[in-house]
């Protein structure tokens, strides 16, 4: 058995998704992350291995409805938790400024 291999069932696929979704909406709009000078294959990289780490405490129930409901909501989650912590980085920067 190979210790790297991962196998998903209907339910785990689908928490994947929306956990993948939520982490690429994060890692898109997080101040380190998210700049331009960080090459796409390595916020790619990023993204799904933050997925698969936290795929394990997620849940979600099967089928189509339930995630086509969930996958905005869950892009918009990720993108909110970026933009929040690129707020935090802009108040230390302008408490800095202020001097």
């Amino acid at each position: 058995m190979n210790p790297l291999a991962l196998t998903l069932e209907g339910g785990q696929t689908a928490s994947l998704f929306l956990v993948f979704l939520r982490c690429t909406g994060f890692v898109v709009t997080a101040p380190i992350f998210g700049h331009r000078a960080v090459p796409r294959p390595v916020k790619a990289g990023l993204i799904a291995m933050l997925a698969l780490a936290l795929v394990g405490g997620a849940a979600a129930a099967p089928g189509a409805v339930p995630m086509l409901v969930a996958a905005p909501i869950e892009l918009l989650i990720g993108i909110t938790m970026g933009f929040g912590l690129g707020l935090g980085f802009s108040a230390v920067e302008t408490a800095a400024r202020l001097r």
